[in-house]
């Protein structure tokens, strides 16, 4: 995707979102997506393209073919890439029977509308039962949003890997036309709380409240917010017109010592600079 603008560089995101914890099944699941899109929805953004995949899907596969440690990490960026020379190479020299290898290959072409997965039910039919259930999940989801959100792009991608690391199930995020990233993204993880003793399922979503701010206003045709940013500085004129631009309806925040001005810090689109011993007001140029 391409590169999107300063609206989604956020070096100070405030996270909304929800959680869902104790039940396994896909309907909580179901619960978390309509929650996101409903949130998305109440921020002004409606036409959006939605992302569903699985991590199980990978992670039943990885355990199947036997990779060892590092031959898993060359897989997972070999199919984040999608680059198929280097993947045939890759399953080539792995050692692993010819069925796993067909399986693996196909991974990366497995995406588009819901009928990927009739395809994935045959081109991995030999994969253990639990690739299986995650399609079956897969199925039951991308049906339920079709009742509740018939308009929606729903577009499956059983090699959406997002928080791989962590996520144990289901993966999902949503896109806007011109945006270089999801606006909101969430899935399963259901080991979360295992390290303190209690592994309880869990799925959730979350987002930039500041991102779906911004963009909001920019669908409704709304002028963005302008915030001016001011150096650290003890210069009491600095001081003085910091107040008479606030008595006038401006926003300036005050840096803390020995942070950037230039850099969009917290949304601000002008910064203060003194020039030949006047302050003055300059753009913050990309």
């Amino acid at each position: 995707r391409t590169r999107g603008s300063h609206l989604e560089r956020s070096r100070s995101p405030l996270q909304v979102g929800a959680e869902l914890y104790g039940f396994a099944g896909y309907q909580a699941d179901v619960e978390v997506i309509r929650l996101m899109m409903e949130t998305l929805a109440l921020s002004g953004l409606h036409h959006l393209q939605f992302e569903l995949g699985h991590v199980g899907i990978y992670q039943s596969l990885v355990r199947q073919a036997g990779l060892n440690a590092q031959q898993e990490v060359t897989l997972f960026e070999l199919l984040q890439r999608k680059a198929h020379t280097e993947l045939v190479d890759f399953v080539d020299q792995s050692g692993i029977n010819s069925a796993m290898q067909s399986m693996l290959l196909a991974l990366p072409e497995l995406c588009g509308d819901a009928s990927v997965l009739a395809t994935a039910r045959h081109v991995l039919k030999a994969a253990d039962e639990d690739v299986h259930e995650a399609l079956e999940t897969l199925d039951m989801i991308q049906k339920a949003l079709n009742i509740h959100f018939p308009l929606l792009d729903v577009h499956l991608d059983l090699t959406e890997l997002r928080g791989y690391h962590y996520k144990t199930g289901v993966v999902f995020a949503a896109f806007v036309s011109g945006f270089g990233r999801e606006i909101a993204r969430g899935g399963r993880y259901d080991q979360i709380c295992k390290h303190a003793g209690e592994s309880r399922p869990a799925t959730g979503f979350s987002a930039d409240l500041k991102v779906l701010a911004r963009l909001g206003r920019k669908v409704r045709g709304q002028p963005e917010i302008k915030a001016i940013i001011a150096p650290a500085s003890n210069d009491s004129e600095l001081h003085v017109l910091i107040r008479d631009l606030r008595a006038n309806g401006k926003i300036v925040i005050e840096a803390m010592p020995n942070q950037p001005i230039d850099k969009h810090p917290m949304g601000c689109t002008e910064k203060l600079v003194q020039n030949n011993g006047q302050w003055q007001i300059e753009p913050i140029l990309n």
